[in-house]
């Protein structure tokens, strides 16, 4: 029976007919998806393998590194391969590859946010991220192989195995001429960024073959990423517009502080919010699959959570947060709702275990003034200034000696030069001179002027609509404003010691003219402007680059400031 099967579907002798045969498995619509998402996935896989020691070698020059990358590509898959293939055989093959094309997804997109965004240059990382891309790979040939049987019958098997030889063979073709192209043309961002995607796209169409409504699926899809781009266009349109036609530079996320060694664990917190988080992972733990939203909620939390644990990694390895500090302003109110919802479901059965027939007439009263005095109590702490205790009684610390943002509001002195009658001169911070910059900047250029201004401080801006030429932090700059190309135009600039020349540079930088120079007299013939971060140092100009023809220099300002304010053209 076998026999007369076999003959019966053999091809008759013929190159043509013969190469026919061998296409017959993709007349199964299964299997033609199967197989472009299997294209898609080793294009990209391949050209990762090309981009990864081009990168190493760029970034080390040791052939030593270029071989241990080649190892880790390969090695962990080696190692997986008959792991993966004891869990095809075990468990659900299309789960499993769906889990380990997430895998790799997740990874490569993990190495380009490494490279691109947090700047990691160290090639252990790289490295590990390698070789982890290799264990979710070995973990998918296996299944990929043996799924081929589920796709087409018995006798088109051949040709299925066939095909799936084919498409490797392709993408091991296009992957490193891809890779070559993109990396002359773009960068080693945009390889990874493109596996990534190829990856997700590989991940939909898998998804796509497994839903019982495979129209509606897309709708959904197409839905939700329109639905996405429009929320998040105010924002996505201007970022990339700017970033594509200027170039832009992550360093918004290299502020220290704003809470970013804060603990994430909110609900250890002995507040009032505090048992309300806790009651709220409880909830999560004990209904996650139960209720309709323990699901949402837990995968929500854990994402910020995980979130939090990838952006501490990063900034252990690069300087840069990801901006992990803000993780907690997203898990609490997420653990609050959970809370709220936990207790709404779960009170009603807890009243009717208790027998409790009627509720107390002062208990919600009382429940409501505790917690009002507790969020007095709160605000009082957070908002009262604190500091060593004057002598007069009129400063108060509120809970401590330490310093605060309020204390700050009381201190800092206003634009001319006064400071609160509450605060003690012990801690008066030193007047920036807003008002005399401000009067004598109108004397040249009119009242009505916004001039691009270089200064020292940027307390003026709390007091003036004027646009910035760099900020002085650069943990403090947004992305597009590239801190360190503009850095190193001002300290280019710096280096012009002509005055006619120095005028006409500094009127045409590359992000355009320096209007007003606020700097500070550290020496007869210095006057620098100091950036707030290491290790960039501090730009030091002279007085001869200011030329009384093209700036109206002022010299008398209190604090030792000194400013230089560019003449308008004269008409004629």
């Amino acid at each position: 029976m076998s026999t007369a099967s076999a003959v019966k579907t053999s091809p008759k002798k013929g190159g043509l007919r013969t190469f026919i045969y061998s296409l017959r498995a993709l007349k199964h619509r299964d299997f033609r998806i199967f197989w472009i998402g299997a294209l898609l996935t080793n294009t990209g896989k391949f050209l990762t393998a090309i981009a990864v020691p081009i990168v190493l070698y760029q970034i080390t020059g040791s052939a030593v590194i270029v071989g241990l990358a080649t190892t880790f590509q390969y090695v962990p898959g080696v190692i997986m391969g008959p792991i993966g293939g004891a869990l095809a055989d075990k468990i659900n093959k299309r789960k499993l590859i769906i889990f380990a094309q997430f895998g790799m997804m997740a990874s490569t997109l993990l190495m380009w946010a490494a490279w691109t965004l947090f700047e990691v240059r160290e090639p252990s990382v790289i490295l590990c991220l390698v070789g982890l891309i290799a264990v979710f790979n070995g973990l998918t040939i296996p299944a990929w192989a043996a799924f081929i049987n589920d796709l087409v019958p018995r006798g088109d098997l051949m040709s299925g195995v066939t095909l799936n030889s084919l498409q490797n063979n392709i993408a091991k073709a296009m992957g490193p001429a891809l890779a070559g192209v993109l990396l002359l043309a773009f960068g080693v961002n945009w390889a990874f960024l493109i596996y990534g995607a190829l990856g997700i796209l590989a991940l939909a169409v898998l998804t796509w073959r497994a839903s019982p409504d495979r129209a509606r699926y897309v709708r959904h899809v197409a839905l939700t990423v329109i639905v996405g781009l429009v929320v998040a266009s105010w924002y996505l349109i201007p970022y990339a517009g700017w970033g594509l036609l200027h170039g832009s530079s992550q360093v918004d996320d290299l502020f220290q502080g704003g809470g970013i060694q804060d603990s994430p664990l909110l609900f250890l917190a002995p507040t009032p919010l505090g048992v309300l988080e806790l009651i709220g992972v409880i909830g999560l733990a004990w209904w996650r699959g139960r209720v309709w939203w323990g699901k949402p909620l837990l995968l929500l939390t854990g994402s910020a959570y995980a979130y939090w644990l990838l952006g501490l990694a990063a900034f252990s390895l690069s300087g840069h947060t990801g901006l992990l500090q803000d993780t907690p302003r997203l898990i609490g109110p997420l653990l609050a709702a959970a809370g709220v919802l936990t207790i709404a479901h779960t009170a009603p059965g807890v009243v009717r275990r208790l027998s409790i027939r009627t509720v107390p007439a002062g208990l919600p009263a009382l429940g409501l003034c505790l917690l009002v005095i507790w969020t007095a109590v709160t605000a009082w702490q957070a908002w009262m200034p604190g500091g060593p205790a004057s002598a007069t009684g009129l400063f108060q610390p509120a809970v401590s000696t330490a310093l605060n943002e309020a204390t700050n509001a009381f201190t800092t002195a206003l634009p001319d030069g006064s400071y609160s009658a509450v605060a003690p001169p012990s801690l008066h911070k030193p007047w920036f001179p807003t008002d005399p910059i401000k009067k004598d900047v109108a004397s040249v250029l009119g009242a009505s002027a916004a001039p691009v201004t270089l200064t020292t401080s940027e307390e003026l801006f709390a007091y003036v609509n004027w646009p910035g030429y760099i900020p002085v932090s650069m943990g403090a700059a947004g992305t597009n404003t590239d801190w360190p190309a503009r850095y190193a135009a001002l300290r280019e600039l710096s280096r012009v010691t002509d005055p006619a020349a120095f005028a006409a540079a500094s009127a045409r930088t590359a992000f355009g003219p320096i209007d007003v120079f606020i700097l500070q007299r550290s020496g007869p013939a210095r006057w620098t402007w100091p950036p707030f971060d290491a290790p960039y140092p501090v730009i030091t100009f002279t007085p001869a680059q200011f030329s009384p023809d093209a700036f109206t220099i002022f010299t008398d300002l209190p604090g030792n400031y000194v400013l230089a304010v560019r003449r308008p053209p004269r008409n004629g």
